[in-house]
């Protein structure tokens, strides 16, 4: 649901709940969580980019100051905008490799069990095998629910050969971060198991951006590594330089 703020004599409404008001106040958002860009810039297309952008917009939600009566929507709303932005940043990584990487493609279609018992006509595969090997994936990653943690998981395992998340403790964070944002988007924050509902605080909210940035970090060095492979790849006299790392 998307709401509007409205002005009515120099007061801020939710234009849904006029009868809530609103404070807004200018908050600065420090480095190194925020990257400015100009509204002449163009868009980031690169996924961290793209995240990182973002991950500046959640936090300046999360700063406004609204009426106490609001707070708690507030607090859900910017709650679930931060695993939106790690689905978000996850989809753009993988949907980027398999796009380019014809090893990856292979990869994921030789580990997912999805794969496993699928039959193809041999003159699609002999006419053009990588294009219609592609072509079979990428419907799937593109329709993938990127807060599904287990396929995510798989999917990194195959593709970069490592753990989509950078630690256990990372990891049990964020499948719970995705247990709440369900209770949060399909029962109105009531737990599954109980009649009890979810209340966040700003320490709920301060630890799922953690997390969420931690784990998209991780992401992204796989990435990272990934790169100069890519590049250099069959390509005789780069053969020295596959070994090449980025540091950090």
């Amino acid at each position: 649901m998307q709401s509007t703020v409205a002005f009515i004599n120099g007061q801020a409404y939710i234009e849904e709940m006029p009868e809530t008001p609103l404070t807004l106040r200018a908050v600065e958002i420090n480095a190194p969580d925020a990257r400015t860009f100009d509204e002449e810039d163009e868009p980031p297309h690169h996924p961290y980019d793209v995240f990182v952008r973002a991950f500046a917009d959640a936090k300046t939600l999360a700063s406004v100051v609204v009426h106490k009566s609001a707070d708690q929507l507030m607090t859900r709303v910017v709650y679930q905008q931060f695993i939106t932005l790690m689905e978000a940043f996850l989809g753009d990584t993988f949907i980027y490799v398999c796009e380019r990487d014809d090893k990856m493609v292979r990869a994921i279609i030789m580990k997912i069990g999805r794969f496993k018992d699928v039959k193809v006509p041999i003159r699609a595969i002999a006419a053009a095998p990588e294009q219609y090997l592609r072509s079979q994936l990428m419907p799937w990653v593109r329709g993938l629910s990127w807060h599904d943690t287990e396929i995510a998981d798989k999917l990194s395992i195959a593709v970069f050969g490592k753990s989509v998340f950078p630690d256990d403790a990372t990891r049990q964070a964020i499948v719970q971060a995705v247990e709440v944002r369900h209770d949060l988007v399909h029962r109105n924050g009531r737990m599954k198991d109980s009649n009890e509902y979810r209340v966040l605080d700003e320490d709920d909210i301060h630890e799922v951006a953690m997390n969420v940035r931690s784990l998209v970090e991780h992401v992204n060095h796989l990435f990272l590594e990934w790169l100069p492979n890519f590049w250099f790849d069959d390509v005789p006299e780069f053969e020295d330089l596959k070994e090449w790392k980025l540091e950090g």
